[in-house]
């Protein structure tokens, strides 16, 4: 999601490091739709090349 023209950054709450950005998005994550799946189909609908 876009505010001003610039994605929007989540603070990272997490007990890791802090190297992680996260950002807002439309969409949800599940073993089906992972983010492997959702580049995949963006590249496929930017017309870039993707995995078939």
């Amino acid at each position: 999601m876009l505010q001003n023209g610039h994605a929007i950054p989540i603070a990272n709450t997490a007990n890791n490091n802090n190297n992680n950005v996260f950002y807002e998005a439309n969409g949800s994550y599940s073993p089906l739709t992972t983010c492997n799946g959702w580049t995949n189909r963006n590249l496929k609908n930017s017309g870039l090349p993707a995995v078939v």
